[in-house]
């Protein structure tokens, strides 16, 4: 007796995933939204003026693309944002030496 085990296939539409495809590939505006969400925007802390140009970016383009209702929910009370504007550090004992280094957030 020989057991043969039975798969329900389901019908691939090639067409769909060609379209689909194309549209990734030819149409895709994920480089574009990554761009405005990271180097536009910059850093996206919380409270952060970074994070309110992403976030209002995003809702205007959710905007452009027809959703109706979209808006920024509070969540509620932070405390203070943080943004670098500028920093630099070097060493001067014994000699002068540019260093590269960051300030911790909130410091």
């Amino acid at each position: 007796m020989c057991v043969q085990p039975g798969y329900a296939q389901e019908k691939v539409d090639m067409v769909a995933i060609e379209k689909i495809r194309q549209k990734g590939l030819n149409n895709s505006k994920v480089i574009k939204i990554a761009f405005q969400l990271t180097d536009v925007a910059g850093p996206r802390l919380t409270n952060s003026a970074g994070y309110f140009r992403a976030a209002n970016w995003a809702k205007n383009e959710l905007t452009k693309w027809g959703l109706t209702n979209a808006v920024l929910e509070p969540w509620g009370e932070f405390g203070k944002g943080w943004e670098l504007k500028k920093s630099y550090i070097a060493l001067t004992v014994n000699y002068y030496r540019p260093l590269i280094g960051f300030p911790k957030t909130w410091t």
